[in-house]
């Protein structure tokens, strides 16, 4: 499989990826009233991309990272002097345990394995809570054919398919993923196609009535330990 960085160039070209887009303004819709009511918590954004946490959020503490450096590019140029940047890989952060608030990761599919949800433990203080969008199990098995249960296929400028990573559970398995690392699975919400116009204009989307993108609200349980410092 590839990784998201050999479409960074043309990922957020809707013409080229509408499904992509699509699924992105649902993230945006699910996430952005959670994201306006933040104060001063510290918050972390991983995966970032084009930040949705820095849409809704310009002031406060926060790091956004991504794994790789054009996708966080996106991010950088739009958001120059807002917040700090790092290349960081999701499954493996560089941060110290108990020092974020908070964690954002839209349509964060890709790295929605054991690994990252371990880290999203270590790095959470007490309390803390991961805000994760992902596209809707019922929706990727729809689509999803050929033994492709946790990639997604997209069609490149050449034509060409790119697979990558893209992880997508039932709400038992995912319930049970996030405990196995000492978390909660608080809430789920989703969003349909008829709540976003954008989905009109996806071929994958079109007409679909069943849930397209998720939201998934997890906590840390509150006895635990926490440091001072994230770096």
């Amino acid at each position: 499989m590839s990784s998201y960085g050999h479409l960074a160039s043309e990922y957020y070209d809707g013409a080229l990826h509408p499904t992509s887009r699509a699924f992105r303004e649902g993230s945006v819709h699910l996430l952005g009233p959670l994201l306006s009511a933040l104060t001063d918590e510290r918050v972390l954004e991983v995966g970032s991309g084009r930040s949705v946490l820095l849409e809704f959020r310009v002031h406060g503490p926060a790091v956004v990272t991504d794994i790789d450096g054009e996708m966080l590019s996106y991010s950088e140029q739009r958001f120059p002097d807002s917040t700090s940047f790092a290349w960081a890989d999701a499954k493996r952060l560089p941060f110290r345990d108990s020092c974020f608030d908070m964690i954002v990761a839209s349509l964060g599919d890709p790295y929605n394995e054991a690994p990252f949800w371990s880290e999203a433990f270590r790095v959470l203080r007490p309390g803390g809570q991961v805000f994760m969008t992902v596209p809707a199990f019922s929706w990727s098995r729809r689509f999803r054919t050929n033994g492709l249960t946790s990639q997604a296929e997209f069609i490149s400028h050449n034509g060409s398919p790119v697979l990558v990573p893209s992880h997508i559970y039932s709400s038992a398995d995912q319930a049970d993923l996030v405990q196995r690392a000492g978390l909660e699975l608080s809430d789920v919400s989703s969003v349909g196609a008829s709540d976003i116009p954008s989905f009109a204009l996806a071929p994958k989307l079109d007409g679909a009535s069943e849930e397209t993108v998720t939201l998934l609200q997890v906590r840390k349980p509150s006895a635990a330990r926490w440091s001072e410092g994230c770096y």
